[in-house]
């Protein structure tokens, strides 16, 4: 599916399926958010993770190989992912139809939905809502991503970028297992590390590129959805570490 968005005298085409953005003017294909943060993040290490789940005996994992939990984690990571997309969906439905016509693939995101039919409606008695799904890029940083919902604190006069998370625990800082890499091996590899420095980027280049010169800034935060319940996540700001990275 591909998804466009202009802004500035250019427009940059989203191909969803192959997470690919290009400026459709240049043919220039930018680098997602998401690759960024990757770059800086420690790879999985499943063989290893694995044995030592064997070698110490875990309970969830008992009587199981290595290469059986591998298989597992496998099949519950693409599960997870293509819950993640429905959730998305059924997210950019919500404004315009507040989830009608949407069928939930799974009881885990029907469960999902239901949480988010009760924030939704919080969110909108204290902001309003600009953009779901909004495509943010920036040809001066060669970056793009798309950014789950932003909306407007009209009173102060501040966008809020928000990000949806439908995974099983999002780690802090006092949950990581490893820092990340240099430049910035000084944070934790944690989940709300690396959803703060992509927020931040979106920030950026939000800043940049203008896209909503009424804000006079910007506030970012996570909301987690589960099956029985949904929570802001604060985020950090990073603002400095997302200047090292574009150095």
């Amino acid at each position: 599916m591909i998804k466009s968005a202009t802004h500035n005298g250019m427009t940059c085409l989203f191909d969803s399926d192959k997470h690919i953005y290009t400026v459709k003017e240049t043919g220039r294909r930018l680098t997602s958010v998401t690759s960024i943060i990757k770059r800086y993040t420690p790879p999985f290490d499943a063989p290893t993770m694995a044995q030592q789940m064997v070698d110490k005996k875990k309970p969830k994992y008992a009587g199981m190989t290595a290469d059986e939990i591998q298989i597992q984690w496998k099949e519950k990571a693409e599960l997870s992912s293509r819950e993640g997309t429905s959730l998305h969906d059924y997210l950019e439905l919500w404004p315009v139809t507040k989830g009608h016509g949407f069928h939930p693939p799974t009881y885990r995101v029907l469960m999902m939905t239901k949480q988010v039919d009760k924030l939704f409606p919080k969110l909108l008695e204290r902001f309003r809502i600009v953009e779901a799904e909004k495509i943010i890029f920036s040809p001066t940083m060669g970056l793009a991503g798309q950014a789950d919902l932003i909306m407007a604190d009209d009173a102060a006069q501040q966008g809020i970028i928000l990000d949806w998370k439908s995974n099983e625990k999002i780690t802090d800082e006092a949950g990581a297992f490893g820092n990340m890499l240099p430049p910035l091996e000084y944070l934790t590899d944690a989940d709300t590390v690396k959803y703060g420095l992509q927020l931040a980027l979106y920030e950026k280049m939000l800043v940049d590129e203008g896209f909503y010169p009424e804000f006079n800034g910007y506030r970012k935060s996570l909301i987690h959805i589960r099956e029985m319940a949904g929570k802001v996540v604060k985020v950090e700001n990073y603002k400095s570490e997302i200047e090292r990275l574009m150095l």
